[in-house]
């Protein structure tokens, strides 16, 4: 488990986004990242001893899987794709896997909506 790894090895574990993967290890909801609590609350939430904590048992806003809905479509078009998506929640983060079969992906354009956004492509 990368998270446990961070207390013999470091920060260096953190090879993806060390911001990002930092403030995701805060899930006993006391503010502080990167905690032996923290660890220890995840495997008890693994485990079953526990519940995760949702905004229903903090009374305030805490990333809660599937929480909401969100409808994606895709629109061909003479220029490409288009994918849309609609979400009754805020959306933190996105994975969209295409396969297509002999189509060459040139460029990805996110629009005015996503300026925030960052996205990376891999072929």
């Amino acid at each position: 488990m990368l998270f446990s790894q961070y207390f013999i090895q470091g920060p260096s574990v953190f090879v993806v986004n060390f911001a990002g993967q930092a403030a995701a290890s805060e899930v006993n909801a006391d503010g502080v990242p990167l905690t032996v609590a923290d660890l220890v609350y995840l495997i008890r939430v693994i485990t079953g001893d526990a519940q995760p904590i949702t905004d229903d048992l903090l009374g305030s806003p805490k990333v809660t899987p599937h929480a909401g809905t969100l409808d994606v479509t895709t629109r061909q078009e003479a220029a490409g794709l288009q994918v849309l998506a609609s979400s009754s929640r805020e959306i933190g983060a996105a994975l969209f896997v295409f396969r297509q079969n002999g189509a060459e992906v040139k460029d990805v354009v996110l629009s005015s909506r996503a300026s925030e956004w960052t996205c990376t492509m891999r072929l």
